[in-house]
């Protein structure tokens, strides 16, 4: 009997499932990999977004209180105008932390509303104003018209700094998990890619610059 047709069958059928078994290996890693990615780059977008509305909402509360004192004084609110809070309802989707996600979620529809009912007040407000300014309202029913927002503006005042305690949590909660990230093993195999030398300083960075507005000067001549 010829064994050797079934061997060569036989290692034929070994050869390809090494190799299906090596190409499932790297899908494996090339999907943990680019999940990694995923998961690093929403935590980075929403503690970014989170930090610069941190420092919108005490726009928020300095205006606010420009715009009720205004109103208290019949004056015509008159101040920069408000900032539009960054709201980001795709990034979270790569989390993967559930309860993440439903903290941010809620988070992102109060500051949605916040949004909303302040591009409304402000609209409403000018619009009245441009009644009046027409005379197609008269100066007491301006004056009436903006009381009805004080206290709306009042409640906002201290509804905001609820809002930013949330997002203070919230930025220290994703602190924490992009810290527990940077500790995986695709970040420790990234320092292969670091840079040894040179090291990019103020001193080689003014050197550099010396050297260009010299070569600027030769180009010039």
């Amino acid at each position: 009997m010829n064994l050797i047709p079934s061997v060569n069958i036989i290692q034929s059928f070994l050869g390809s499932l090494l190799a299906l078994l090596f190409a499932g290996l790297v899908w494996f890693i090339k999907s943990a990999y680019e999940k990694h990615k995923r998961t690093s780059l929403a935590i980075a977008k929403f503690e970014r977004g989170y930090v610069e509305n941190i420092a919108h909402l005490d726009q928020y509360i300095a205006l606010i209180r420009i715009w009720i004192q205004a109103i208290e004084n019949k004056q015509k609110y008159a101040a920069p105008p408000f900032s539009i809070l960054s709201i980001d309802n795709e990034s979270h989707l790569y989390l993967g932390d559930m309860r993440l996600v439903n903290l941010l979620i809620k988070t992102n529809f109060k500051q949605k509303g916040l949004n909303d009912d302040i591009s409304s007040m402000h609209s409403f407000y000018e619009k009245n104003f441009s009644y009046f300014l027409d005379k197609k309202i008269s100066m007491e029913q301006w004056h009436s018209s903006n009381e009805e927002l004080l206290p709306t503006l009042k409640k906002m005042t201290k509804e905001i700094p609820e809002i930013q305690s949330s997002l203070i949590q919230q930025v220290a909660y994703l602190r924490l998990s992009g810290r527990a990230l940077f500790h995986s093993i695709f970040n420790y195999i990234q320092v292969l890619n670091v840079n040894i030398w040179p090291r990019v300083t103020n001193k080689k960075i003014n050197q550099e610059t010396m050297a260009i507005k010299k070569e600027r000067e030769f180009e010039l001549k």
